[in-house]
């Protein structure tokens, strides 16, 4: 039996960062990645643990029905992560032979010390292993390919209402816990390695916080009947402060304060006007990533100049941004939807 399995579900064009994360799936071989997709993947040399396979939205959703035994229609990919957690009944017949399976998004890289942590959570027979400590972890997390964790979702009284609504409700992690979930841990997104946890939280407590029943509190609840064994730590950074570099390396992810990570989710810095993506043939053997995106070790000249172009970039598309926002507000043109970002 191969160790673990990952899907990502994309639909869509592609992104232009597809293959920093891929090349970095070559650095934790026994990891597979199956990338479902209705885009043809470009011609490039893929690692050997790294597959696509052809998925439209719409099949995703006869899938999804089938399995659930609901009807409902999912109408674009990012509802898609509220479902994660049902991966293991939806996709099931992908990851037969597989002794974990799990879930993963493509806006991160991986390094060595990934597999380390995998295996240790592995040694330890965990049932889950969450790649984060405050709350399940939707861009990276794996749970033992056993009926009791496939169906593991199904606890939670919401889970019917989540597949059905077709707005978005982050089921996978946990629903609006966010900001109180920090607060009370005295935690923040760009706090080093923490031995808090969600654990710490009882059931009533995470409720109480937002009524609905997220895979957070249906975790809680079943670790703290006996149900299952969680191996959990915050090794994937997902923020950067404003001068903060993180250095990616195969072996691993260090940022300023020498603090080694498993990765790196560019979650937070992907909506920054000031974030680029590289135009690499080949990926540099060690690199480094700022609110300005990426740049190559090897060239720190070359890198002022184009982190002047991007901050002077940035700044126009801030202005131009801006001055149609407001205009929309008085009437002209496209009228904002929300707050201007």
């Amino acid at each position: 039996m191969k160790p673990y399995r990952l899907i990502c579900p994309y639909f869509g064009t592609l992104p232009p960062f597809l293959f920093l994360c891929v090349e970095s799936c070559r650095w934790v071989p026994d990891v597979e990645f199956l990338i479902l997709t209705d885009a043809v993947p470009p011609k490039l040399s893929y690692p050997p643990n790294v597959a696509f396979k052809a998925l439209t939205l719409e099949g995703f959703s006869n899938l999804a029905q089938e399995a659930l035994g609901l009807t409902f229609e999912v109408r674009d990919g990012y509802k898609i992560n509220d479902f994660k957690p049902m991966f293991g009944e939806i996709f099931r017949a992908e990851f037969e032979g597989f002794e974990y399976w799990g879930f993963f998004d493509l806006d991160q890289v991986f390094t060595q010390s990934l597999g380390h942590f995998l295996e240790k959570g592995r040694d330890q027979g965990a049932d889950i292993i969450n790649t984060h400590s405050l709350w399940s972890h939707g861009p990276f997390t794996l749970l033992k390919n056993t009926s009791e964790m496939r169906s593991l979702f199904r606890k939670s009284r919401d889970w019917q209402r989540v597949v059905t609504e077709p707005e978005h409700r982050a089921f996978d992690e946990c629903g609006s816990k966010y900001t109180p979930i920090l607060a009370r841990l005295g935690a923040d997104i760009l706090s080093p390695p923490s031995r808090s946890s969600f654990l710490d939280y009882t059931v009533e407590e995470l409720l109480a916080i937002q009524d609905f029943e997220c895979f957070t509190t249906v975790i809680r609840r079943e670790v703290e009947a006996g149900g299952c064994r969680i191996f959990q730590e915050w090794v994937v950074r997902e923020a950067l402060a404003r001068w903060e570099r993180v250095h990616i390396r195969p072996s691993e992810v260090t940022d300023d304060l020498g603090r080694e990570w498993c990765g790196f989710h560019w979650v937070s810095e992907k909506a920054r006007r000031t974030f680029i993506y590289p135009r690499w043939t080949v990926i540099p053997g060690e690199y480094y990533i700022s609110r300005f995106g990426f740049f190559d070790s090897r060239t720190p000249w070359w890198n002022k100049v184009l982190w002047l172009r991007r901050l002077i970039s940035a700044s126009v598309r801030l202005v131009r941004d801006r001055l149609v926002f407001h205009l929309g507000e008085i009437g002209i043109g496209e009228q904002p939807k929300g707050d201007f970002r």
